[in-house]
């Protein structure tokens, strides 16, 4: 989550605004796998065809429309 919200900052110029709470969140997941190896053994034919930076330029473009509306109120 640093990482995104790193470079989502990067990419917007804009500083996120951050809360740290303790204790677990409604739908947190117990763990994270990040081994890919079965999963590709199911699908062999699957890649990763995008990078990280590519997602998250795309997740800050998706929401642009949404931070000018709040920006500019009607």
């Amino acid at each position: 989550m640093q990482e995104a919200l790193e470079a989502a900052q990067s990419m917007t110029g804009k500083k996120a605004r951050r809360e740290v709470r303790r204790g677990d969140r409604k739908g947190d997941h117990i763990c994270y796998v990040s081994d890919m190896t079965k999963f590709r053994s199911h699908f062999p034919g699957w890649s990763i065809t995008k990078s990280l930076n590519q997602i998250y330029a795309k997740l800050v473009e998706s929401s642009r429309p949404r931070f000018e509306k709040h920006r500019n109120p009607r």
